[in-house]
């Protein structure tokens, strides 16, 4: 009985016996972790494209909902750790001030797809207060499009533990 217990007792023990145990001198394997900023400025452009300025005719301005969601760096570009990346795009929007088409410039060649996804899914949802051309008393909504240049960049960078992974053939990676 006693010798039986024993073996028990030793049969318990041996699975934490095998594992190997990090020397407390080593560190913890660091990985990369950062945040995506994302900016929006606009890309200069000449007066092509513009509504011309007539006398007897004015304009409001479309302005930006304040509930327009901002593009997000797209998560699996993090680790990557990139330089700044920017996405030149025009940004068609219609007469009733919904963005219907997002196109990016020809500068934006050799930009991850990825990007330009992200700043498109994003556009798409974007509403505006209608342009209004003014002649008199008489309100005209136009459409309009702009070119706007984004800029992902990766802030806050830091390294962080990683978890270890499960052992295989019974060592640590």
């Amino acid at each position: 009985m006693k010798a039986s217990l024993l073996l028990l007792l030793a049969l318990l023990c041996l699975p934490a016996c095998s594992r190997q145990q990090r020397p407390a001198n080593v560190p913890e394997p660091l990985g990369f972790r950062a945040d995506g900023q994302v900016e929006q400025r606009p890309a200069a452009t000449g007066e092509e494209g513009r509504y011309p300025l007539l006398v007897g005719i004015r304009f409001d301005h479309a302005e930006a909902l304040a509930d327009n969601p901002s593009p997000v760096y797209p998560p699996e570009l993090l680790a990557l750790r990139l330089p700044p990346v920017e996405v030149p795009i025009l940004m068609v929007v219609d007469a009733q001030g919904q963005v219907v088409r997002v196109t990016p410039l020809q500068e934006a060649e050799g930009v991850s797809p990825l990007f330009f996804e992200a700043v498109r899914s994003a556009l798409l949802q974007w509403r505006f207060s209608p342009l209004v051309r003014w002649q008199g008393e008489k309100a005209e909504p136009l459409p309009w499009s702009e070119r706007t240049i984004f800029v992902f960049r990766q802030v806050n960078g830091r390294a962080v533990p990683v978890a270890p992974q499960k052992a295989s053939s019974g060592s640590l990676r």
